[in-house]
């Protein structure tokens, strides 16, 4: 399918070395190879939250059923795990570890084999991360946490929010390692590993995402305020003409253009620090049979996850296909047929009811002709 990121909620924007822009929504991934002027689906996904890359190029998605990866340029995925997680932030250190926040469990993971194996590191949930040129680990809560040690150990750096008031929404860290923080309540910065915090110019407002320019100017993303760019490291800021939209994430290009991508509003584009803003990425003619049919066979994890007594199951095939669907203990014991049926091309959900089976691990497996895949899902009394 070609066509362009729409107008729905476009969560995150990385460009690569080679200046390909991977735009990620809540259920596609996109590949632009020529500035955002055209656009290519090369992933259908389901909640997906976070996107980056290691330093080989490949590339990685967080989705509500773990991390996916590509190790070319987004033609083909696999899943890697950690499974049966929203995984909510991905970032890689110069040594290509990846940690990775999730929702689902509430912990912090990270991988030393691209993505291979996960161990967790701590029981806290991660909104965003971000790593200073020491290799420091900085992770978004209520707080702002630090590790020194590849994740291994964690304490509080002095930056906290009051209950209630929100999370630290977006980190980032600029080539002097002073770290900005973006909160419900604006900008904080820090240029000491987060001993001392100071609040910016940028205040009371809901910060989504930071980002930073060759030449050190910062961004601001905001929840319903456009974006903000700061010429002086965050002591003064300046709103561009993209007031009243809500901005979820930010990129630039090696040429200095700047992507913002958000809620209801696909991807815009400026090549003047924004001053200026041209729309790239809107849908203007799909017909509605190519929109509603997926490129590739996919199983997404079941929700909710752990369940009792019912959860529901979906996947998605790019044509016809004999499509089995059962459902098996731990110990390989067919417990349920779900779908044995030929079904025609599109996406499927299917409820799973459990109330006759007992509290445990159970594996759910998908064969939809030549394509299999099974996931995991636990039943909690």
């Amino acid at each position: 399918m070609t066509g362009e990121p729409h107008p729905g909620d476009v969560q995150s924007i990385v460009i690569n070395s080679s200046g390909h822009i991977f735009a990620l929504t809540d259920y596609e991934l996109f590949r632009s190879t020529d500035n955002g002027n055209s656009w290519k689906q090369i992933g259908y996904f389901y909640n997906d939250r976070s996107l980056s890359l290691n330093s080989e190029q490949h590339i990685f998605v967080g989705t509500s059923s773990g991390v996916y990866r590509s190790v070319d340029n987004g033609d083909n995925w696999e899943a890697i795990g950690p499974f049966d997680n929203i995984i909510w932030s991905i970032t890689i250190n110069s040594s290509g570890h990846i940690f990775a926040g999730a929702h689902s469990y509430a912990y912090i993971y990270r991988s030393v084999d691209d993505g291979e194996t996960w161990v967790p590191l701590v029981n806290t949930f991660a909104w965003c991360l971000a790593i200073n040129s020491n290799g420091y680990v900085f992770a978004g809560t209520n707080e702002v946490l630090i590790s020194m040690d590849n994740g291994d150990h964690w304490t509080k750096t002095n930056l906290q929010i009051e209950p209630g008031n929100g999370m630290i929404y977006t980190l980032l860290i600029n080539s002097n390692d002073d770290i900005f923080a973006g909160t419900v309540n604006g900008v904080y910065r820090s240029k000491d590993n987060g001993e001392n915090w100071v609040t910016t110019d940028l205040t009371e407002i809901k910060i989504n995402t930071l980002a930073m320019k060759d030449n050190g100017y910062i961004l601001a993303g905001t929840d319903s305020n456009g974006v903000f760019i700061s010429y002086n490291n965050g002591d003064s800021w300046n709103q561009t003409v993209l007031e009243g939209k809500r901005i979820n994430t930010l990129a630039v290009n090696k040429s200095g253009a700047i992507f913002a991508g958000g809620d209801s509003l696909g991807i815009y584009r400026s090549d003047d620090n924004g001053e200026n803003w041209i729309q790239s990425g809107i849908i203007t003619s799909i017909n509605q049979k190519d929109k509603n049919i997926p490129d590739l066979y996919f199983l997404n994890q079941n929700y909710p996850n752990p369940f009792n007594p019912t959860t529901n199951i979906s996947y998605q095939m790019p044509k016809t296909s004999n499509v089995s669907l059962k459902v098996y203990d731990i110990n390989g014991r067919e417990v349920s047929t779900l779908v044995n049926q030929n079904q025609a091309a599109g996406n499927y959900s299917v409820n799973f009811d459990a109330s006759g089976l007992s509290s445990g691990i159970y594996i759910y497996k998908l064969i939809a002709g030549s394509y299999q895949q099974s996931r995991k899902m636990i039943l909690v009394r």
